[in-house]
C-alpha cells in the first residue's frame, strides 16, 4: 500500500466481525474467520483489542504511536494494511 492509499484510509471504521474467533494461548492470540486463522504480533494484538466499530484507522494510528513511538505516516500505513489483512481473513468488516 502506497502512503496516499494509506492516508486516503485513515476514516475508515473497522468493526469485528461476529463470527470472528479469537483464541489466547502462551501469550499468543490467534483469530480466525471463514478462512485460516492468524497469528497476531504484538502490536497487532494490541490493535485487534482496540478494534471495537468506533474507532477510525486513523484513531488506531494514534493509538498505535503513542503505545510503540512510531511516527504517524507508518503507523496509519501499517494499521491500514492489518485491516485489510483482517478483512481478507474474514475477521473485520470496515
Amino acid at each position: 500500500m502506497n502512503h496516499l492509499d494509506a492516508l486516503s484510509t485513515d476514516g475508515r471504521v473497522p468493526r469485528r466481525r461476529l463470527n470472528a474467533r479469537v483464541r489466547n494461548f502462551r501469550d499468543r492470540t490467534m483469530v480466525a474467520g471463514s478462512n485460516e486463522p492468524l497469528e497476531l504480533s504484538e502490536s497487532a494484538t494490541f490493535l485487534w483489542r482496540l478494534i471495537d466499530g468506533r474507532r477510525s484507522v486513523g484513531d488506531l494510528a494514534d493509538a498505535l504511536c503513542a503505545e510503540y513511538d512510531v511516527d504517524r505516516d507508518t503507523a496509519v500505513t501499517d494499521v491500514a494494511e492489518l485491516i485489510d489483512t483482517l478483512h481478507s481473513a474474514g475477521v473485520v468488516d470496515c
